[in-house]
């Protein structure tokens, strides 16, 4: 009797075991088809690089220290600036806040160093507030309503890109990709942490984006 007990338990945990197993199967292939389909589009948009014109090139943030811009930062100026003296737009919006209260502010430092390399400061739009991407054009709304704003050409990293647009895209801006053509993040070793973190990135944004709409939708009922 006691025999017979033992071997059902053993029969019974053994079936557990291989549906834990094949629930993990099915679990990681999942998640892994999920991320290699989002790399592909990440990997595929950071190659559209649009050569029209707008009424704005966009220029996202990234780290300035002191007065001067980081190696990435300066790299989305400079392709900025290029498309600007190429005459594809008539204003260059440059968008980010402070890290800290001492801070002049990625965007002030963006519009400094144009101002230095000739750009008028007339044709140079500023916003100060944004810590993120999200917030980047969040806060830039204001600024392309009141210069009548109608499209604007997104300058960042080449992986940053499918991310970027899809925010664009959100707040119903008409956008179009210009990735920088150089980039610090340009060996195996520095992509894939950015790829990854990317990933991460727009899955988040996407959760992000389902609770404010859930959100939004029980407020008005």
């Amino acid at each position: 009797m006691i025999t017979e007990v033992i071997r059902s338990l053993f029969l019974e945990g053994k079936l557990l075991i291989k549906k834990i197993r094949n629930y993990l199967i099915i679990v990681f292939v999942a998640g892994f088809a999920m991320l290699s389909v989002q790399a592909f589009q990440i990997l595929s948009y950071s190659r559209v690089n649009y050569e029209g014109s707008a009424d704005a090139v966009f220029v996202l943030g990234a780290a300035a220290y002191g007065k001067n811009p980081s190696p990435v930062f300066r790299e989305r100026i400079n392709h900025a600036m290029n498309i600007y003296l190429a005459r594809h737009c008539r204003y260059i919006i440059l968008t980010g806040g402070k890290k800290f209260a001492e801070d002049l502010g990625e965007a002030v430092v963006a519009r400094d160093y144009l101002v230095k390399n000739g750009i008028p400061v007339s044709d140079i739009l500023l916003e100060t507030s944004s810590n993120n991407t999200y917030e980047n054009f969040l806060f830039s709304l204001p600024v392309i309503s009141s210069r009548n704003i109608n499209s604007i050409i997104i300058v960042s990293d080449p992986y940053h890109m499918k991310r970027a647009s899809m925010i664009a895209d959100d707040f119903r801006i008409v956008n179009y990709s210009s990735p920088t053509p150089t980039t610090m993040f340009n060996s195996f070793k520095r992509k894939m942490p950015f790829l990854l973190n990317e990933i991460y990135n727009i899955y988040e944004y996407r959760i992000f984006r389902i609770a404010n709409d859930l959100k939004i939708k029980y407020e008005i009922k």
